[in-house]
């Protein structure tokens, strides 16, 4: 997909973007973002609106390590899912191998009597 500039809103502040994204896509996020700045500067009138969006932007951050460190979980939990299920499989044809051994033999056995 081609870039494309967007024109989004932040904390009142017009900018243009350019973005692989969809643009309701980014004027979603730029509102979301803009959103936040809006709540910490109405929990405390003395911040201004950049330290207002440092304090979001290290708040996102946060968010996207947390985010990183839970999928790094997920990825090694399936991992060990995936391992886990080849062992299983793996087991499964030993037994089917021995079940059909031991069809013979029964067979076998019958057959001998």
């Amino acid at each position: 997909m081609d870039k494309q500039k967007v024109r989004i809103v932040v904390a009142g502040l017009d900018l243009t973007v350019m973005t692989d994204d969809p643009p309701e896509v980014t004027q979603e996020l730029a509102a979301a973002i803009s959103e936040e700045i809006e709540q910490i500067r109405r929990s405390n009138p003395r911040v201004s609106a950049v330290q207002a969006a440092v304090l979001t932007c290290l708040g996102c951050k946060a968010q996207l390590r947390q985010t990183e460190i839970v999928k790094k979980g997920l990825r090694d939990e399936l991992g060990k899912c995936l391992q886990e299920s080849y062992e299983l499989k793996k087991e499964v044809e030993l037994l089917r191998h021995e079940a059909e051994r031991l069809r013979k033999e029964l067979t076998q056995a019958r057959s001998g009597y």
